[in-house]
């Protein structure tokens, strides 16, 4: 009984939990700044051939920090005493992961529905559509 009234009384402080570790609050603020920045204001070929791919990858590095941090703080002579220091540590790691994998997929969904061509990279060179190279490929045969 004890224990299901500490669990309700700690349900309600989730934020409070989640919110009270700055490296957590570092690397999702991170991803949510990357996210926004690949999913609005630079949505483009880059955005979307390597977003996902940084948002996971800062994700995954928020994961090992979590753990790294955890183990370092974690000492086996004092079990009971460095266990909450060790899940602190896997909530910075599943967070930044939760976090990374979200941003990627809100990039991957935003090309999925998007209904308008997507806008070329500053210097890239437009890209030929296969039906302007067989275009091409005609002129050239025909000559």
């Amino acid at each position: 009984m004890g224990v299901t009234a500490a669990s309700n009384a700690h349900a309600g402080n989730w934020y409070v939990a989640l919110f009270s570790d700055k490296v957590t609050i570092a690397f999702m603020l991170a991803i949510i700044l990357l996210t926004l920045f690949f999913a609005c204001i630079k949505f483009d070929n880059f955005a979307i051939a390597y977003g996902p791919e940084i948002l996971t990858t800062v994700g995954i590095s928020g994961c090992f920090l979590g753990i790294a941090m955890a183990l370092l703080k974690f000492d086996p002579t004092n079990v009971s005493d460095s266990v909450p220091q060790l899940l602190d540590g896997v909530k910075t790691a599943f967070w930044a992961s939760v976090c990374g994998v979200l941003g990627s997929l809100i990039l991957r969904a935003r090309h999925f529905f998007q209904k308008k061509p997507i806008p070329q990279s500053g210097d890239t060179p437009k890209l030929a559509t296969i039906d302007r190279s067989m275009i091409n490929l005609e002129k050239i045969s025909s000559t």
